[in-house]
């Protein structure tokens, strides 16, 4: 841990809760991907040729389990017309 005059730094671990809320984010991303294109009632694959990427890039983007890269998320969100925000607590 690293402290300054007035403030406290501490870089945590990586720990089995950091593991669930990593698995909390891509379940949360994945949802919102998933309902907002069934939402434009738009296909993977029409969401993948606006977003050039594959369709099973599109279809990882939905998968809570699975990786996407943030380039490939980038995109997929821009063809839904989509933006992200994160929050931090």
């Amino acid at each position: 841990m690293r402290q300054t005059k007035n403030q406290k730094h501490t870089t945590l671990p990586p720990t089995e809760a950091a593991a669930a809320l990593r698995l909390r984010m891509h379940r949360d991303v994945a949802r919102a991907l998933f309902q907002a294109r069934s939402t434009k009632g738009l296909s993977q694959h029409e969401v993948a040729r606006c977003a050039n990427v594959k369709q099973a890039t599109v279809s990882r983007a939905e998968n809570p389990k699975a990786y996407v890269g943030l380039e490939s998320l980038s995109r997929i969100i821009d063809a839904l017309g989509c933006e992200i925000t994160i929050t931090i607590k």
